[in-house]
């Protein structure tokens, strides 16, 4: 990541917008349940069919624990509650865990995704890319506007990134192009796991928002990987 701008997580502000990525439908300004004004972001699974996808309600409170790695998820992370839980092969290695705020006024919504490392993309920066092309496809109405490097601390340790701020834009009443709504991805490598952080909110609320993604990525904690228990081994 020579020659690219990195952040630390705790002070991830740049223009003042921050994390992850990709709900594509919404409008700037909330409505008055706003849990339901932004899309929830579409997970990005390498070479997982979409015919094997299971979802789960996660309203409850649900607690999930993923299996092959030992990462849990809890309901409750910073303002952010559970939402639904993907399992987007039939063994339940891909997955994605959907989180909403606590608070009914903010358009947020936010997703943790862990699935294998695929050698072919090469590692995490090919994960990224790839991330990228699909957020940006054409009909998404998704557009990149900066891209880099993160850092985020982990128990004391130090991993390293890749972040991208995209904007949503939806024509107004006079028919320009007008910014409804900001999206976010970050790409980690652990051991032998991706870890995605991925969020989407209206732009009218980005400051609450910012603020609410951050304190969720600092608070989630990363799996410690039980060597033999890597991606299925």
């Amino acid at each position: 990541m020579s020659g690219i701008g990195k952040q630390r997580v705790g002070a991830l502000t740049r223009a003042g917008i921050l994390l992850m990525a990709a709900g594509l439908v919404g409008c700037a300004s909330a409505p008055a349940d706003s849990r339901h004004s932004a899309a929830g972001p579409e997970p990005i699974h390498p070479a997982v069919s979409n015919q094997s996808e299971q979802v789960r309600s996660a309203e409850n409170h649900v607690v999930f624990q993923h299996a092959w790695s030992g990462m849990v998820f809890p309901a409750l992370v910073g303002d952010l509650v559970t939402h639904e839980i993907h399992e987007h092969d039939v063994d339940g290695r891909n997955v994605s865990v959907h989180y909403r705020p606590v608070a009914s006024d903010v358009a947020l919504r936010a997703a943790v995704i862990l699935h294998p490392l695929n050698a072919r993309l090469g590692g995490a920066s090919g994960h990224f890319e790839r991330a990228k092309k699909l957020i940006t496809k054409p009909g998404t109405r998704s557009r990149l506007i900066d891209e880099g490097g993160i850092e985020l601390s982990q128990d004391g340790e130090r991993h390293q990134g890749y972040r991208a701020q995209f904007v949503v834009e939806r024509p107004d009443a006079n028919g320009q192009s007008t910014v409804s709504q900001v999206s976010h991805l970050f790409v980690f490598e652990h051991d032998a796991w991706v870890i995605a952080y991925r969020a989407t909110f209206a732009a009218s609320q980005q400051a609450i928002a910012d603020a609410q993604v951050r304190r969720f990525m600092q608070q989630l904690r990363w799996p410690n990987i039980v060597p033999g228990r890597i991606a299925g081994l």
